[in-house]
């Protein structure tokens, strides 16, 4: 299965089996974290750990601002799917408590291991806002940003598309406005972002640069294609 398609049928997993992942498994995880592209200018660091929420745990480091927060989201929201396509669990989870040890500069955690609990089956086993909720336009780069995991599913964007071009822009709901903003939110547009970029590239297009845009009331991705 594909990362893109993977974005169909992955859910947040909370239930462990004891059995260990291979030593070949692991390793195939390791190098493909490894092999991570970034966001321009972002350096941020994951280790695979083991884990205290599951058997083993993805820790992220970066330094403290909106585009390094987007950067990891990015990131493991790819490692998020990897190992789903693997048919392995995972879990976002913010507290450093997710592991056994915890270090200055620590964003966000993605714990993983083997598990029982099926998969999605498709689109319709996601609870979700409607697509004219979270877009402009009703499309495939849509429906799949629709169904990227958020902080307590607050999905905290909007798409406008134009031509060649995708804006993701912050946009917090109800409560999870101010709640999400300062970290969670940021993360979670990294996320929608990777989301986003499968899909164009599934379909045909070449992503030719991701660009964050942050000023003092508000922060947005764009995408060019």
């Amino acid at each position: 299965m594909t990362l893109y398609d993977t974005i169909f049928t992955r859910r947040s997993v909370r239930s462990y089996k004891k059995d260990p992942i291979s030593d070949e498994t692991l390793k195939e995880i390791n190098e493909f974290i490894g092999s991570l592209k970034q966001l321009d200018g972002q350096k941020a660091t994951f280790k695979v750990v083991p884990g205290k929420k599951a058997p083993y745990a993805v820790l992220s480091y970066c330094e403290d601002n909106t585009k390094a927060y987007i950067n990891v989201g990015y990131c493991l929201q790819e490692v998020d799917l990897f190992l789903q396509s693997k048919g392995l669990g995972s879990l976002w989870y913010g507290s450093k408590n997710a592991t056994h040890n915890g270090k200055d500069g620590h964003c966000i955690t993605l714990a993983f291991g083997t598990t029982d609990v099926p998969f999605r089956k498709g689109e319709e086993d996601f609870k979700r806002l409607g697509v004219n909720e979270i877009s402009n336009a009703d499309n495939a780069v849509a429906r799949a940003v629709r169904l990227a995991p958020s902080a307590r599913n607050s999905q905290p964007w909007y798409l406008t598309f134009k031509e060649g071009e995708v804006l993701i822009e912050h946009h917090g709901r109800g409560m999870f406005k101010v709640m999400l903003r300062r970290k969670l939110s940021k993360i979670d547009m990294g996320i929608a972002t990777k989301c986003a970029e499968l899909a164009l590239v599934r379909y045909g297009e070449k992503v030719t640069g991701i660009s964050v845009n942050d000023d003092s009331k508000t922060f947005a991705v764009r995408i060019t294609h």
